[in-house]
């Protein structure tokens, strides 16, 4: 295909195909493809039937016995099933989604002392605390090996979305999406 030729798009196959061959190449396509009627996907006139067993066939999810059509069920299992598996942000503990904000709530209501100030601060405002601690550049009364235990922080879970984030991109990445776009963002 050259680049300068005139190309359409097949509605059967939705390739760029040149001008010059394009109707035959959309002859071939109508004759050899069907439409699956339940979805609209493209496929092989002779693969229509198992096509539709095995995308539309309906299954039961095996935590929450949700009924859905087997091509949503992995997306569902993943992300949606309220009995899916997550890790508490705070414990690391392993709950299933629909109890994990009460979890956290209490998780994240527990203190701890910090290392640099010696304060108490609940674990669920230590992102802020360490980000402010008025003692945090004065870390030579602590001993390194333990400097070294506490520096790494656990990742924090978004209350939109329920993914995990870096403490330190928690905060904008919350803001984004609280600002009314309701679908993950990466920062970056």
């Amino acid at each position: 295909m050259e680049k300068n030729g005139t190309v359409h798009t097949c509605s059967w196959c939705h390739k760029d195909v040149a001008e010059e061959n394009f109707a035959l190449h959309e002859m071939h396509c109508s004759r050899f493809l069907s439409l699956c009627p339940d979805c609209g996907e493209t496929v092989p006139s002779e693969q229509v039937e198992q096509h539709r067993e095995e995308q539309h066939t309906q299954v039961r999810c095996s935590q929450c016995s949700q009924k859905m059509e087997r091509c949503h069920l992995e997306d569902h299992e993943e992300n949606e099933c309220v009995e899916r598996l997550q890790s508490c942000s705070f414990c690391e503990l392993e709950l299933p989604w629909k109890q994990l904000d009460e979890h956290c709530l209490a998780c994240g209501s527990r203190t701890e002392r910090c290392l640099d100030c010696g304060r108490y601060v609940k674990l669920c405002d230590q992102p802020q605390h360490d980000s402010t601690c008025s003692d945090s550049k004065n870390t030579s009364k602590i001993p390194s090996i333990v400097r070294k235990k506490h520096s790494v922080q656990k990742p924090v879970t978004c209350m939109f979305c329920r993914k995990l984030f870096p403490p330190e991109e928690i905060y904008e990445h919350e803001l984004i999406y609280d600002m009314g776009q309701n679908q993950p963002v990466t920062v970056s």
